[in-house]
């Protein structure tokens, strides 16, 4: 009977110092006392874990390591990320920090639309000039990478929410400024519309509801991933040689007035087009247009916040990722330290802080 009692008193100390000790870590952490901070701007920062988890997911995505295994510098070197891309990395973690702080100021909340939208755009920073497969690179990336960074893009999204919206009289206003260059003479006679998707599935399903009479419009709308035609159903314009994509030039060039083709391949995915004649576009017709031509010119008074907060930032950097140094503009970047930085680089435009909005 005693040696139960003691089992059973043993037992309770083991699981009220768990709790002890649980409680601490919890209060640690709540304080922000249990790790490094890797980046430091102003009041923000990004934990070393974060940080030393997304470097990890870098050198270990065997696609990117390849795509980017050439030139002065690769990605990785005796299995590490090496300093340039770690530096490169650590100054896209600051610059988001910029913009988390004006969204802050803001009031703006991340919503699921933002992540939705910001996506696309996390996956598309690993595309570049490089020719990879950037759903085979994104894929390779474990799952809290990809949030994080997805995380990052929405933050841009947010924030841009609170810029003025362009109104219909300014839309009017363009149009009827511009008639000279809207109406331009068509050569070929010719317009062409055409749905983008990522898969050859897709397309084959989208050729089959065609065929079957569907709206190619509505289709456009629903199922194009080309954000620069898909509100206007698709249509790109004027077809004009020399403009397009060599698969693309050529099955629009071939492609008779009123007929839809078959399945083109280009390095943007599987397309289907359809010719149409050409005529003067009406407002409605390009009113998307002009509304994503003018968005920028709302939203520069935010991304100019964003770059004056920059100037007066205090940025920190832990030194195993680099150091902050001021460029010419007095922005501060995160860079490598002198011991560390080649006498020639190549620049990893593939993962630039360039992509992060200034």
């Amino acid at each position: 009977m005693k040696s139960i009692q003691k089992i059973l008193i043993l037992s309770s100390l083991v699981l009220v110092m768990s709790l002890v000790f649980s409680s601490c870590s919890t209060v640690k952490n709540e304080l922000g006392l249990s790790e490094k901070k890797a980046v430091t701007y102003n009041k923000l920062s990004v934990s070393e874990s974060d940080l030393d988890a997304d470097i990890n997911a870098l050198a270990k995505n065997k696609p990117l390591v390849k795509l980017l295994g050439g030139g002065q510098e690769p990605l990785v070197k005796d299995g590490k990320l090496t300093p340039t891309y770690r530096a490169s990395w650590a100054n896209i973690v600051m610059r988001t920090l910029s913009i988390q702080e004006v969204r802050i100021k803001h009031k703006m909340k991340i919503t699921k639309a933002d992540r939705k939208s910001a996506e696309e755009d996390a996956k598309n920073l690993f595309g570049g000039s490089g020719g990879g497969d950037v759903d085979e690179i994104w894929k390779a990336f474990p799952k809290d990478f990809r949030d994080r960074l997805t995380a990052a893009f929405a933050e841009q999204y947010a924030l841009l929410r609170d810029a003025p919206k362009v109104t219909e009289a300014e839309i009017k206003k363009y149009y009827d400024e511009n008639q000279e260059q809207i109406a331009t003479p068509c050569e070929s006679g010719k317009s062409i519309s055409h749905i983008l998707v990522k898969t050859e599935k897709e397309a084959q399903s989208i050729k089959s509801e065609l065929d079957k009479g569907t709206d190619f419009t509505k289709l456009a709308k629903d199922k194009s991933t080309d954000p620069g035609s898909k509100n206007s159903g698709g249509n790109l314009g004027c077809f004009a040689q020399g403009s397009f994509v060599p698969e693309f030039e050529a099955a629009a060039s071939s492609l008779p007035v009123g007929s839809i083709s078959e399945i083109v391949k280009t390095d943007f995915g599987f397309h289907v087009l359809k010719a149409a004649a050409y005529s003067v576009p009406t407002l409605d017709d390009v009113r998307d247009q002009i509304r994503q031509q003018l968005e920028p010119e709302k939203q520069s008074d935010l991304m100019n916040e964003v770059q004056k907060s920059l100037k007066k930032a205090k940025v920190k950097v832990l030194s195993k990722y680099g150091r902050v140094k001021k460029n010419s503009e007095g922005i501060p970047e995160i860079v490598t330290l002198e011991k560390d930085t080649p006498a020639t680089t190549t620049p990893p435009a593939e993962i630039s802080p360039s992509e992060i909005p200034e």
